[in-house]
């Protein structure tokens, strides 16, 4: 069982050593008013809370493209932001906004986007009927003074709002996570105890 841990154990280094890795290159966000006219949906709200997966350390971002893309996504640190008024669309109460990972060349900010508490503006776009917004050194928030300024220039928001629904999906992502890693343990276990049997 040794041999057979030790050669999967490096051949996932071999394949994220062979992902690509490349400098985060941004072009400038404009101002607010020009990030306003381009959005698709516009969000003001409070942070409520920020979280991130045990696993959110290790470098599962720079795996291969042909690896899932749940996969990949599934160390992305999310922040939950209490909406107080949004503008262009109509989000939840509540949106969940994919912070990233924060490591290295995907231009995200992990855990260190926000602090709790903290009054932010963000920008986002309407993917099937749904408002999302983001935040990412490319979508970066709007924070302190910037926010001040931008509600005397977007004027009043729409403040009715209907509430998130459960989160299902979620723990259903992380079912499926620990489901597989329950199969491969399996599997190993299994070649293990056929070695044993082999060697005997």
């Amino acid at each position: 069982m040794r041999p057979l841990l030790l050669v999967s154990l490096v051949a996932l280094a071999v394949a994220i050593s062979a992902a690509s890795a490349h400098a985060c290159s941004c072009m400038d966000p404009g101002g607010h008013v020009q990030r306003m006219e381009r959005a698709g949906v516009v969000v003001h709200g409070t942070v409520l809370r920020q979280r991130a997966p045990l696993w959110a350390r290790l470098p599962v971002h720079r795996l291969p493209r042909w690896v899932p893309r749940w996969l990949r996504r599934s160390a992305n640190a999310t922040a939950d932001i209490q909406v107080i008024q949004a503008w262009k669309a109509r989000p939840h109460s509540v949106v969940s906004v994919n912070l990233g990972s924060g490591q290295c060349c995907d231009c995200t900010f992990g855990t260190r986007a926000f602090t709790v508490g903290e009054e932010v503006i963000l920008f986002g776009r309407v993917k099937d009927g749904v408002p999302r917004v983001g935040a990412s050194l490319c979508n970066p928030p709007l924070r302190r003074s910037q926010v001040d300024r931008a509600l005397v220039d977007y004027g009043p928001g729409t403040t009715d709002l209907d509430a998130r629904p459960r989160p299902i999906g979620r723990w259903l992502g992380r079912a499926g996570v620990l489901l597989v890693l329950l199969w491969l343990g399996r599997r190993w276990f299994k070649m293990g105890r056929r070695q044993g049997r082999a060697g005997t």
